[in-house]
C-alpha cells in the first residue's frame, strides 16, 4: 500500500509491507524510486511487519527512511 498525505510542512509517504519475511534491499530500493518520482522528496516511512533485512536496514538509515516493525507498535502494560 502506497499512501501519501500532503500538508504545510511538506509530504509524508508511507509504505506498507505485510510478509512473514523482512522486507528486502530491493523493496526499499523500489519504494525509494516510487516516491522520488512521484513526489521528488518527502518525509519517508517504511513499516514491515517481519523486520528489514540488513541491506534493507542500511538502505533506510542511509536514505533517512524512518523504519517500522510491528514489534515497534506493541504496547506494553
Amino acid at each position: 500500500m502506497f499512501v501519501n498525505r500532503r500538508n504545510e510542512l511538506g509530504v509524508y509517504v508511507l509504505e506498507v509491507k505485510w510478509k512473514n519475511k523482512p522486507a528486502t534491499y530491493k523493496d526499499v530500493e523500489k519504494f525509494v524510486k516510487k516516491v522520488k518520482k512521484e513526489f521528488g522528496s518527502a518525509e519517508m516511512f517504511f513499516f514491515s511487519r517481519s523486520g528489514f533485512t540488513e541491506k534493507a536496514r542500511k538502505l533506510c538509515e542511509r536514505k533517512g527512511i524512518k523504519m517500522i516493525t510491528l514489534k515497534d507498535l506493541e504496547l506494553t502494560s
